[in-house]
């Protein structure tokens, strides 16, 4: 079972195609071990949302906010029971705690690794999508989200997904495709090698025989 973790990040220019699956990434596991994906849309791309609140946002000079320091994506571990429902509900929560526009929603069931008993070991997890510029302000600013709204924000996020909550304080990364991309490397270079050593051996067993058949001779 996942310890429950949530982390954010600035959302990267190919999100959108990554997470709703528009093309199909090397990381993936092998299609006859995939799950079924499951998406949310609020309906609205980023991009108006966005336009919409500086049309309303009652601005007294200053820089203009930019979309791209607008967009953020929150990455939440999951386990096999959780659906699209359980990711709507963290999404919508970190939106109003934040006041943030909860945007896309994506639940992926398709990663992981097949470990060295041959057995698919599944990375459960969600993506969640945010545009943070709401009520003429950016609120992803560390004025208004410092460490103890996170901290915070871990156990509630845990309490939400019914997951134990990851240890406090704790400086280890989530897991992403890479790592369990590097694991499946790791494991498919050793088979590799076990197979060498196997053809070796036979090699070798069969020069004995012929040694010994020349030996008799």
């Amino acid at each position: 079972m996942a310890i429950s973790s949530a982390n954010f990040q600035k959302t990267k220019s190919n999100s959108v195609a990554e997470t709703t699956r528009q093309f199909e990434a090397k990381y993936l596991l092998p299609k006859e071990h995939r799950g079924q994906n499951e998406f949310y849309n609020c309906g609205t791309d980023e991009n108006i949302l966005f336009e919409e609140e500086l049309e309303k946002a009652e601005r007294k000079g200053g820089r203009i906010p930019k979309l791209e320091n607008s967009l953020w994506e929150g990455l939440i571990n999951l386990n096999e029971n959780h659906t699209i429902e359980d990711v709507n509900r963290v999404g919508e929560h970190i939106a109003k705690k934040f006041n943030f526009h909860y945007t896309r929603g994506a639940l992926h069931r398709d990663e992981g690794h097949i470990n060295k008993k041959g057995k698919v070991e599944y990375n459960y997890h969600a993506h969640v999508n945010f545009m943070t510029y709401k009520d003429g302000k950016q609120n992803w600013r560390l004025e208004f989200i410092d460490k103890k709204a996170l901290s915070d924000l871990q156990t509630e996020v845990a309490e939400l997904l019914g997951m134990e909550r990851g240890e406090f304080n704790s400086k280890s990364v989530r897991a992403n495709h890479r790592h369990f991309r590097g694991k499946a490397e790791e494991i498919k270079n050793s088979r590799l090698k076990l197979k060498e050593l196997e053809k070796l051996r036979e090699e070798n067993k069969s020069l004995k025989k012929e040694n010994s058949s020349l030996k008799g001779q």
